[in-house]
């Protein structure tokens, strides 16, 4: 930790589930699928850059097994950064990028893995302070990219496709 807001974190983790109670089986129902071990490290960090700007990333790396042989339904690999600038001490720039590798499926079916994806997401904030009020407008996925979250086998053609470009409004008020 160099500050209050500036630090590195390394966190490295292993998880044992056993008796897993899972649906993605080749007669689809839930039963218990045995033991599943996954592990990986994440990796943080965070920094001030002059009195107006901060920045942030993370790094996770999860491999194991959870169906199967296989991770399966889970992302490797995803990184996640954010840059503000604070425009004036109420006015806030802010971008997020994020990044989610592609997702194995589980050994018996047969379609091909689900793509990596990379979104972006920005929001111009106001804060009033005395009032311990906000207001943001913001789009997610900025630039429309396309991507999915994985069906389960033999349910559904296809994958679940996420929403494109959206914007927000959000009013928040402290009491």
């Amino acid at each position: 930790k160099f500050s209050a807001q500036e630090f590195v974190k390394v966190n490295t983790f292993v998880l044992q589930n056993h008796d897993q109670i899972h649906a993605q089986n080749s007669t689809r129902t839930f039963k218990n699928s045995g033991d599943h071990t996954l592990y990986g490290f994440e990796t943080e960090f965070a920094a001030n850059i002059a009195d107006y700007h901060k920045f942030y990333a993370n790094y996770s790396y999860v491999d194991g097994e959870n169906t199967g042989n296989v991770l399966s339904g889970s992302a490797q690999e995803m990184v996640k950064s954010y840059y503000i600038h604070n425009i004036t001490h109420n006015l806030s720039l802010s971008t997020v990028i994020k990044y989610v590798g592609a997702r194995q499926r589980i050994e018996t079916d047969t379609r091909s893995e689900v793509p990596s994806y990379t979104t972006c997401d920005l929001t111009l904030g106001y804060q009033h302070k005395k009032t311990q009020s906000r207001i943001s407008l913001g789009a997610k996925n900025l630039f429309d990219a396309t991507y999915y979250l994985p069906s389960p086998e033999n349910t559904y053609p296809d994958d679940f496709k996420q929403a494109g470009i959206s914007y927000f409004i959000r009013l928040e008020k402290r009491l």
